[in-house]
């Protein structure tokens, strides 16, 4: 090496960034439920996708706040699309049963919070 010379050396934290760790998000905007899980269709967006999925039940404005559900845990490779099934609470199942669909939001670690329609796919009796 003849000469001066200039060396740059730039450091970076060894934490991951937000786009190493991957973010999870719906596929549809509509999920069935069948047998008191609803089928959440699911895709993981950058490097592995893992965290908690929560559904929370939209009630109107006024009311009590907003109830969780049912939650999951997922762990998906990158770009990997997957159907979660996520167990539904007793009042949840109560409702959809009841009105055939029911509003929540998707929420939760490492999850794209969306709003997704519940919708039973079971006969009414």
């Amino acid at each position: 090496m003849g000469g001066s010379k200039v060396v740059r050396a730039i450091f970076g934290s060894a934490e991951p960034t937000p786009e190493a760790s991957g973010k999870v998000r719906l596929v549809k905007g509509v999920a069935l439920v069948r047998g008191g899980r609803a089928l959440l269709a699911l895709r993981c967006l950058g490097g592995p996708c893992k965290g908690q999925l929560k559904l929370v039940a939209r009630v109107e404005k006024g009311k009590a706040k907003n109830p969780v559900i049912g939650k999951r845990s997922f762990s998906f490779a990158s770009g990997a699309k997957k159907t979660l099934k996520v167990k539904l609470s007793g009042p949840a199942m109560r409702e959809v049963a009841k009105r055939g669909k029911l509003m929540a939001l998707v929420k939760g670690g490492g999850v794209v919070n969306s709003i997704v329609k519940l919708k039973s796919v079971e006969k009414k009796h």
